[in-house]
């Protein structure tokens, strides 16, 4: 980059100031007065790529840059230096109100320096940008630099811009855009934008067309579902026609199916592919192909995991209260496609599983043992109860509170006789026990109806709920205790079937009874 230096007036013919540099790459001088009248820049340094030596001779890529620009209260306006980057540069523009914008230095070309019409000492030359002539009353800015410099201002006036040039013995297929026109961001992709201030960088790439999977990927899929996946394709203006082509879980090419026919703009190109996902479980490779004549084969992979996500229940809620030391059984039922491991965490610690080998789309059930020997009295406990597949997917978490307290909490249990199908002309009877030596209340619910108190036991705190006939249906019934400290038992939710026909026949039954039937054996 050029340097910018202060002018102090003495007299009118001003004098002048120190010998003019010129440097391999450097911006042209700018000059600026002490006080206001005006403020000048310098003009910019070129980026300059070689080859073994730092020299000219070596050099492959001469990027050229912007002229210096300058504002002040002589005229009270701005002047614009002229823009750089390109095979020519810009000149130099709204300059000296007198002879109009002559006094502007000029851009360059790829053969002939920029020049200034009222002062040729401010002329550019190749690799630098021309200075501004150190003379009182010819404050101007410096010209940019490049592979033909651009010429410094004069009296109070902007410089032009420096040019570019690729050596394409060893750049193929270069661009050269200018600055005055839309280019790639380097600072934010896919933006683009117009010049680029301040500091200039050089990159280098191997020219590689490819394309990118945009959408990030799910930990799995669904069978028999329809999946969009987003894409970019990056080109490099070889105005080449790309034939986009995609296979799954195959590497021949005979099997491709073509996805986008897309003709190069020199644009980098976004596009989406749908496909249907595979019916079986298990992982499969997508592979993009891409065809052209610069680049005959092209391939991408990546892969994704058909499967489904596993679901799982408590059969039974957990207790809000547990005496020291008690060893509990948890049910629990899942659905998933294949083997799943059912796990159960007490803050991030796992502390037990069971495994259940299961078929496609079906209900099992499974057991978690929990020894509460360990856990302080009065200390309140967080179970995290899920599911693991083969694969690693993870169920949805069910969260479980209990209390350690110090005696026998309350407790209810449904005889394992009562029958869960009920003829439409039997009564309904619901007949249990509640384990608790202390006073408490009883409490139950049809339907999800209001709460009804239980006020009749017989000995050993067993009872027996009359629901009398009711009509065929599928019928559900809560039940639950609190005892004289408030504290509240587990929560039965019992269902029961009131049929025409008995489940139990099922070759007569309706078909909705039928899979009622089915569905709360699975439950049982």
């Amino acid at each position: 980059m050029g340097t910018t230096e202060i002018l102090r007036h003495a007299g009118d013919g001003g004098r002048a100031i120190t010998i003019l540099r010129n440097t391999f790459g450097g911006g042209g001088r700018g000059l600026s007065t002490y006080d206001d009248q005006f403020y000048s820049s310098s003009g910019g340094g070129m980026s300059f790529i070689s080859i073994g030596e730092a020299k000219n001779e070596s050099g492959i890529l001469f990027a050229g840059v912007g002229a210096g620009s300058g504002a002040g209260t002589f005229f009270n306006r701005y002047t614009y230096g002229g823009f750089g980057g390109g095979v020519s540069g810009g000149d130099g523009s709204r300059c000296s109100g007198y002879y109009s914008n002559s006094r502007c230095g000029k851009g360059c070309s790829q053969t002939s320096s920029g020049t200034n019409y009222a002062n040729s000492n401010n002329n550019g030359g190749k690799f630098y940008g021309g200075n501004c002539e150190a003379w009182g009353h010819h404050e101007a800015s410096g010209g940019g630099s490049g592979y033909y410099g651009g010429a410094g201002g004069d009296y109070f006036s902007a410089g032009g811009g420096g040019s570019s040039f690729i050596n394409d013995s060893f750049i193929k297929n270069g661009i050269i855009i200018p600055g005055n026109e839309s280019m790639p961001s380097p600072y934010s992709f896919p933006e683009r934008m117009i010049g680029n201030r301040g500091h200039g960088c050089v990159r280098i790439t191997p020219i590689v067309i490819n394309i990118e999977i945009l959408t990030p990927k799910r930990s799995c899929y669904y069978p028999d579902t329809n999946l969009t996946l987003d894409l970019i394709l990056f080109t490099h203006n070889f105005n080449d026609v790309y034939n986009i082509s995609r296979t799954v879980n195959s590497s021949g090419l005979q099997d491709y199916e073509l996805v986008q026919t897309h003709q190069d703009e020199s644009q980098n190109y976004m596009f989406n592919d749908t496909f249907k996902v595979p019916s079986e479980r298990g992982y499969y490779q997508i592979s993009y192909f891409m065809f052209s004549e610069s680049e005959p084969v092209y391939k991408i992979e990546d892969f994704i995991l058909v499967n489904k996500v596993p679901e799982i229940y408590l059969i039974q809620e957990m207790k809000k209260y547990y005496k020291r030391g008690e060893r509990i059984t948890v049910e629990l039922e899942g659905i998933s496609l294949g083997n799943i491991t059912f796990k159960c965490k007490c803050y991030d610690k796992i502390i037990n599983s069971s495994s259940e080998m299961i078929s496609n789309d079906s209900f099992v059930t499974g057991t978690i043992e929990i020894d509460l020997n360990n856990f302080p009295v009065s200390s309140q406990i967080h179970f995290d109860f899920y599911a693991v597949d083969e694969f690693g997917i993870e169920s949805n978490i069910i969260q479980q509170y209990v209390l350690i307290v110090e005696r026998n909490p309350l407790e209810i249990s449904i005889n394992q006789n009562i029958s869960t199908y009920f003829n439409s002309n039997q009564k309904v009877i619901i007949q249990g026990q509640v384990n608790n030596d202390t006073e408490f209340k009883m409490y139950y619910s049809q339907d999800k109806k209001q709460f009804e108190q239980i006020t009749s036991f017989k000995s050993n705190n067993e009872f027996s709920i009359d629901l009398g006939i009711r009509q065929p249906g599928i019928y559900n019934i809560l039940l639950y205790c609190i005892d004289s400290n408030g504290y509240r038992s587990n929560i039965i939710n019992h269902h029961y079937i009131v049929s025409a026909n008995s489940c139990m026949r099922s070759n007569d039954a309706d078909s909705n009874t039928f899979q009622a039937c089915n569905h709360i054996r699975r439950r049982r």
